[in-house]
């Protein structure tokens, strides 16, 4: 069974689940697949049945919060989100994906810094203004990192940690649109 994939190309893709059961996940979130690889199974019914990533699709997977242990499936309800990125251009030093995301920032434990609410994400004020943050950079609490525009209206999105912070690897591009729990950035306290 392959589950299904709502594909925009070179964007975040949406894994959901091709029927009602409960899933047991087998892939550690932030693991980076490629196609065909094993996800885990859905049961429906005394039946299990495997999940395998399609085989136009590779990239980082992310769970945005679900557990590993088994849990209930709806029809078309979100499994992950998977990042996609280029093989060919994978290592140490590169870039891996639409936003930017290192491997090494990865397999360091960084802390992730997601989005409270939807919108379209903006790194600065106006075309001609410089960036709101930068990786490698040191933000404060309660810094403006981003603005979010919500039918027409754009909020400041403020850095809500307790301490000052260095920005790792920012996930998201200028106008991409995000959704609640989309990861933004990672960060390093």
């Amino acid at each position: 069974m392959q589950v299904k994939i709502e594909t925009v190309e070179g964007q975040v893709q949406s894994i959901r689940s091709p029927m009602v059961g409960k899933a047991v996940i087998q892939v550690d979130d932030e693991a980076l697949l490629k196609a065909g690889d094993h996800l885990g199974y859905i049961e429906s019914i005394h039946q299990k049945l495997p999940l395998t990533l399609p085989d136009d699709l590779e990239g980082i997977w992310q769970m945005k919060g679900v557990k590993r242990t088994p849990y209930l499936l709806e029809y078309q309800s979100e499994i992950a989100k998977i990042y996609p990125f280029k093989v060919g251009h994978l290592d140490q030093e590169a870039g891996v994906g639409g936003g930017g995301v290192q491997v090494t920032g990865m397999s360091q434990g960084f802390k992730r810094y997601e989005s409270a609410m939807d919108g379209t994400f903006y790194r600065k004020s106006s075309p001609d203004s410089p960036v709101f943050i930068e990786e490698g950079q040191y933000i404060e609490p309660k810094q403006v990192i981003a603005l979010v525009e919500v039918m027409k209206c754009f909020y400041q999105l403020h850095f809500e940690g307790k301490t000052r912070v260095k920005i790792e690897q920012i996930m998201v591009k200028d106008g991409q649109s995000i959704q609640a729990g989309d990861l933004l950035f990672y960060y390093s306290i």
